[in-house]
């Protein structure tokens, strides 16, 4: 991973899977800490709650709850801004 502006914040190209409210993967362009910034097809409005599966550089699966900052149309694709919001259990994931 590269460094991209703030100390916390690397270039990413791992694949998420957006469990709810849609089903769908998602390309992480770049993830900190507090949150990830999502490449889809589709659109995620700003408030929106969404949990996450995250496979991790080790293989590990993780699973977040974040929330849409903001969204934008690049091209035929969107791009999100999320912000992690809490951690799930693999069981409480739909």
């Amino acid at each position: 991973m590269q460094r991209v502006g703030h100390c916390d914040r690397w270039t990413s190209d791992a694949e998420i899977e957006i469990l709810s409210p849609i089903q769908r993967i998602a390309l992480a362009l770049d993830i900190s800490r507090t949150g990830i910034q999502l490449l889809l097809d589709d659109w995620l409005s700003a408030g929106t709650l969404c949990d996450l599966g995250i496979t991790t550089h080790t293989g590990r699966m993780i699973y977040k709850r974040t929330r849409v900052i903001w969204t934008r149309r690049v091209g035929e694709q969107c791009v999100s801004g999320l912000e992690v919001v809490g951690s799930l259990a693999p069981h409480s994931t739909p």
